[in-house]
């Protein structure tokens, strides 16, 4: 008599990680550079790669004489340079494909890496696809720093980063970007003794019908 033995298979969920860079700073922009008060320039939009597009604007809003502005990226960094005393807001938008973050992802964090900020707070206001408003901490150095963002839309469309500070804010950016966590299906380990276990019956019903 044949015997068959069946083995069940069981699948889990584990959390595995993702990102995605929508921009590193490779792709120049600038110098945006003035000393006039009140006054807004804007430069771009400039394709980045990826069909993602980076519009820049700087809005002088006050300044000490003789004021001094000036925005730039390029060479994998964000610079973004007051004078003292002198106050502007910067504004990045992004306009983007989908984001590839899978469905029923969880904790969706957008990231900034800081190079550099100086001894002024600055404050981070998200728009657009995604909303929120963060902080990056005075004197922050070579540090990556996460926004967690609930109900982020998968896009495509506009994503807006608005940079403000105390007059003399100085920030250097490194990185742009999203993480977040996946659900995926991987084999439980009682899956696994299973088959361990149905593999050594097989041999041993093999052995015996060879007998």
């Amino acid at each position: 008599m044949k015997r068959i033995i069946s083995v069940a298979l069981f699948a889990a969920t584990a959390l595995t990680a993702g990102s995605f860079t929508i921009d590193d700073y490779s792709v120049g922009q600038g110098p945006i550079i003035t000393s006039t008060v009140p006054t807004t320039i804007t430069d771009g939009p400039l394709a980045i790669g990826g069909g993602i597009s980076r519009l820049i604007t700087l809005e002088t809003l006050a300044a000490l004489q003789p004021p001094a502005f000036q925005v730039e990226a390029g060479f994998g960094v964000f610079d973004v340079n007051n004078g003292t005393g002198d106050d502007s807001q910067v504004t990045v938008d992004y306009t983007i494909p989908a984001l590839p973050i899978p469905p029923g992802a969880s904790n969706v964090e957008f990231f900034l890496t800081i190079v550099q900020s100086d001894a002024n707070p600055t404050s981070v206001d998200l728009s657009g696809v995604a909303s929120g408003s963060f902080s990056i901490a005075p004197n922050t150095l070579n540090q990556t720093v996460f926004f967690s963002v609930p109900g982020v839309a998968f896009g495509p469309g506009t994503l807006t980063l608005t940079f403000n500070g105390a007059p003399g804010w100085d920030l250097s950016v490194d990185s742009f970007g999203v993480q977040w966590k996946d659900r995926s299906p991987v084999p439980e380990p009682s899956t696994i003794g299973l088959i361990g276990a149905g593999l050594i019956g097989l041999g041993i019903l093999r052995r015996k019908q060879i007998a």
